[in-house]
């Protein structure tokens, strides 16, 4: 078995061997004129040849005419280009000063607005200020008006406590008066 793979791979190699060769070799006849480096022309006149470059020299003054026709034209373009562009960041400028004049006057109304806002939180707020001050001047005197009569109070009762006092002790100092300055006017 090892005999007959060993056949068919010095088989193969072969076939590989002639394929290339057919590969590289069979161009060759196909090219061998040009290898040869020359071919025959027909002959040319000098009158055909002076034709000739009177053609070409023609042709060349109108591929130039072209040329200067697209560069011409190529220029329109872009000055074209040019103002339309030009013309688009002028509307473009325009716009942004509109769209930035706009935002100035909102930011002027909100600053406005916020000023007004903040004077009327002021103004509120000393009005609460005030009613507070008045308040507590009420309750200052109020509580003023409490204490003195409460201190009156005191008083009159302190009066009162040592008026009763003085009452209550005036029959019994008559009495102990009357007791050790005359003995025998006592009668309990």
């Amino acid at each position: 078995m090892k005999r007959v793979a060993h056949k068919n791979m010095a088989k193969n190699k072969m076939i590989l061997v002639f394929f290339m060769m057919v590969v590289t070799l069979l161009p060759m006849p196909i090219g061998m004129q040009s290898a040869l480096g020359y071919e025959t022309s027909p002959r040319i006149s000098d009158r055909e040849i002076v034709e000739s470059l009177a053609e070409i020299k023609e042709g060349q003054r109108a591929l130039n005419k072209r040329i200067d026709d697209l560069i011409s034209s190529m220029d329109r373009r872009f000055q074209e280009m040019s103002r339309s562009f030009d013309k688009r960041l002028e509307d473009m400028s325009r716009s942004s000063d509109k769209r930035f004049e706009a935002m100035d006057r909102r930011f002027e109304e909100m600053n406005n607005s916020f000023d007004k806002r903040l004077e009327e939180m002021n103004r509120s707020s000393d009005k609460r200020f005030e009613a507070m001050d008045r308040r507590f001047e009420e309750m200052h005197s109020t509580m003023l008006t409490l204490y003195t009569s409460t201190m009156a109070l005191v008083i009159a009762l302190i009066g009162y406590l040592i008026w009763d006092r003085r009452s209550v002790h005036k029959p019994l100092k008559r009495k102990v008066d009357m007791i050790f300055l005359k003995p025998s006017m006592v009668s309990l």
